[in-house]
């Protein structure tokens, strides 16, 4: 990148003021004043100064509003001239209002034989598009309102690699295309694709009413030695039918145990284009994927032929027509809170300084961790997140997003996510994370938990459900009511009667295990070393029907069914396969628990109380000294469960009579009409 040095620098900080930043060693004992090159009869008003280190600040006002497009230079007392740099003008509310577009397309398609090249780039003075082919073409791009430019060629160019130029401040920055939908392997240049003669998958049918979703990294699925897959580590054996484990031939693995198993959806971890694996050798490294380079873009590391990016399209198409054919939905992990690298982003080379937001002093916003924040509350922004959303239904029929970070989002994003949704594809389910964090936005307007009401639409992750079961997830040694501490028993039973006034139920995704921070099994392992497995297992079981059973949309963490472990380490995302892969040894070994498992979702899917809007939840008591509670379901059409839990180990007294046992945590209890008595821990399911 060509440097620019000057002897002082100019930018436009507002759409009516510039700001001079004139160094010591420049301006000496003078008293400057400025004039545009073209215009040097009259002096620009200098309506502030204010001495910083090394330097002094002068703010200019303009008489007009900034055009932008072209480069305007300044001069000052000495004839000097420098361009205008474009500053801090692009994260104001005067410049979103006037320079946003309406236009709902950005990007590169192709119409019949016509391609065409749209770009909203409006501080940028000139705008190219390079093709690479047998030889390497550029094209300009014509500025048309509002900053957009286009461009048209009468050919088909589908299968030719490109980028786009853009000229900034005197400087052309060469970005990968930020809508590209495929891109060579490590993103080097975006695909023109031609979508005349794409079919997209089959929808969903029959959806159910009451999601329960089974979270799963693509990789670790399948890349146990035994798991019995062909094509490890890839879209297309994470669909390869009928899969048994490699030494014991009896035990369903992959596809067909997540069949069996009871779920309705799979959400995958990241699948989009990310840093930290390379894609041309795949297994070399490992990384979950929430280091996001291209939203729109598949990445090429799951294909079977990484260097083939349409046919990775076509292998994650038919890994959403297979899911649709055995009756599972797809869920698709969406990362727009951050990119991996600001400076680095297509973003910063388009619009330099307007997708994330600054603090006051200039300061890129950290809230995520990663070192930049998406500026959701701009209306380019939006436009963005909003057309990758239709991307991804329209092409894929993917059945629904989870909002990596939701909390960075603002309200207003939230709720026209939400409106897109219930307009156009009604049955996506929107899912997010809405922990509160320090980024550059008023409180009163993050999607946070707390402010669930306010976006009616979509789903929170419930932390304190997820806490309240297992203990603190961020203390060690913290325990939680699966491990027999009750202090926060009465929050539990008022979850089960609806009265959990932190989450409605109606927005409440409720978990004790997912990718982030221990596995339930290492987690107990540190904080219950005393139990003996046997015991842990039972809580460990008891953890998970807690979730099962629960008012809202259960949550499960692949392999949590058969005490899925990372070996005590907390934070895996770039750890070694032996720590992230689905162990099918362990899910072997555990099969009786599984069926147990399988059992509680059966109960789950089968009866309407726990997802028809008219059912009701009644107490039957609650005994804090022998630390049982006891409800009921009922939807006023003759059926009614009746539920029991025990997180004691002593036996107590059952306070449901009579009906039809449809589960119990362990096997003694079925005869609990006649023993009148159970030994905890336990959970019971009666239908009375």
């Amino acid at each position: 990148m060509l440097k620019i040095d000057r002897p002082y620098s100019v930018f436009v900080d507002t759409l009516t003021t510039l700001t001079v930043i004139m160094p010591f060693d420049y301006m000496k004992d003078r008293n400057p004043f400025f004039t545009f090159v073209h215009k040097t009869d009259t002096p620009l008003p200098i309506i502030h100064t204010e001495m910083l280190e090394g330097a002094k600040k002068f703010i200019l006002q303009l008489n007009f509003e900034w055009k932008f497009g072209e480069t305007i230079w300044i001069q000052d007392d000495i004839q000097t001239s420098v361009d205008v740099q474009v500053g801090a003008v692009v994260r104001t509310s005067d410049f979103d209002e006037k320079w946003h577009s309406n236009e709902e397309r950005f990007g590169v398609w192709v119409d019949t034989e016509t391609t065409i090249f749209k770009l909203w780039s409006p501080t940028a003075t000139e705008v190219k598009v390079r093709l690479y082919s047998s030889e390497t073409v550029d094209y300009s791009l014509k500025r048309e309102d509002k900053g957009v430019w286009n461009f048209q060629i009468n050919q088909n160019l589908s299968g030719i690699k490109y980028t786009f130029l853009c000229k900034h401040n005197l400087v052309w920055y060469e970005t990968v295309d930020p809508f590209a939908v495929c891109t060579t392997p490590n993103n080097e240049f975006g695909i023109i694709k031609d979508f005349s003669d794409w079919i997209a998958p089959s929808k969903l049918e029959n959806a159910h009413h009451t999601p329960i979703i089974y979270e799963v990294h693509l990789r670790d699925w399948t890349i146990h030695p035994n798991s019995g897959v062909k094509q490890k580590a890839i879209f297309n054996g994470f669909v390869e039918s009928n899969t048994v484990h490699s030494h014991n031939k009896s035990f369903s693995t992959g596809l067909n145990y997540l069949k069996d198993l009871g779920i309705t959806h799979v959400e995958l971890l990241p699948i989009n284009s990310f840093f930290g694996v390379d894609d041309e050798n795949g297994l070399e490294a490992y990384n979950w994927g929430y280091n996001p380079l291209y939203f729109n873009s598949l990445k090429n590391a799951y294909g079977s032929i990484p260097s083939d990016a349409f046919h990775t399209m076509e292998e994650f198409k038919k890994l959403v027509d297979v899911m649709h054919d055995n009756g599972i939905g797809v869920i698709v992990d969406v990362v727009y809170n951050h990119v991996y690298d600001r400076e680095l982003s297509a973003f910063e080379k388009i619009v330099p300084g307007y997708f994330f937001r600054h603090n006051i002093h200039g300061t890129p916003s950290d809230g995520t961790g990663v070192g930049n924040d998406v500026a959701t509350e701009r209306r380019m922004v939006r436009q963005f997140i909003l057309q990758s959303l239709r991307y991804w239904y329209s092409t894929y029929h993917v059945d629904g997003y989870r909002f990596d970070l939701l909390g960075i989002f603002d309200l207003d994003m939230t709720n026209e996510i939400i409106k897109w949704r219930d307009e156009e594809a009604p049955s996506l389910l929107l899912l997010g994370e809405g922990w509160d964090l320090p980024t550059e936005l008023p409180q009163e307007k993050k999607t946070t938990t707390y402010h669930a009401s306010q976006v009616p639409g979509m789903y929170f992750f419930h932390d304190r459900f997820r806490d309240m079961i297992k203990g603190n997830t961020f203390e060690e040694l913290s325990h939680g009511i699966a491990l027999g501490v009750t202090d926060q028993l009465e929050l539990l039973y008022k979850h089960f009667l609806r009265q959990d006034h932190y989450l409605p139920f109606h927005q409440a995704v409720n978990y004790v295990e997912c990718h982030d921070n221990y596995t339930l099994w290492d987690k107990f392992s540190l904080a219950a070393p005393y139990l003996n497995e046997e015991e842990r297992k039972l809580r460990h079981l008891l953890a998970t029907c807690l979730v099962i059973f629960s008012n809202g949309i259960p949550f499960l963490h692949a392999g949590q069914e058969f005490f899925r472990t990372k070996e005590g380490v907390e934070n895996s995302y770039q750890s070694p396969d032996s720590i992230n892969q689905v162990d099918w040894d362990l899910a072997v070994h555990n099969l009786s628990y599984i069926q147990k498992v399988k059992l509680a979702l059966k109960v789950r899917n089968n009866f309407s109380v726990f997802w028809e809007p008219e059912s009701k939840s009644l107490p039957i008591g609650i005994h804090h000294q022998e630390k049982w509670i006891s409800w009921q379901l009922t939807n006023g059409n003759g059926e009614t469960l009746s539920f029991f839990c025990t997180v004691g180990r002593n036996k107590v007294n059952v306070p449901i009579y009579e009906g039809e046992v449809l589960f119990t945590l362990s096997n003694a209890s079925n005869n609990v009409f006649i023993d009148k008595q159970v030994q905890g821990p336990e959970f019971i399911v009666v239908k009375t």
